[in-house]
């Protein structure tokens, strides 16, 4: 067999509600060839190749415990959560409903 192409990444990082706790999307994908020969002539007898991808979701406080520094490709860049995208429109709510609240607390 040969291995001929061994890939893990982090696509994707999401959280369950707002303050919920942060999950990773976790991808994998294997590229393998297989070669059965014969030992005495050398004649191939039978060739195969598979592709197997596989993908998962797991805490994101358990990354740092699944690194390997001796395989680097077992350390995929972790991408940036984007948290702003609840913050800006919860400021937003809280700032129009401030003056919302206000405006008919002053009559």
């Amino acid at each position: 067999y040969r291995i001929i192409q061994l890939k893990l990444t982090y696509p994707q990082v999401k959280s369950k509600g707002l303050f919920g706790k942060k999950l990773v999307t976790r991808e994998s994908e294997l590229n393998l060839s297989f070669r059965l020969m014969d030992k005495n002539s050398g004649k191939i007898l039978w060739t195969k190749r598979k592709n197997h991808t596989t993908s998962d979701v797991i805490p994101k406080k358990t990354v740092p415990m699944l690194k390997n520094e001796q395989y680097p490709f077992l350390s995929p860049e972790l991408p940036q959560g984007n948290t702003r995208k609840y913050i800006e429109p919860a400021l937003v709510a809280a700032v129009v409903g401030g003056l919302v609240y206000l405006f008919f607390a002053s009559r």
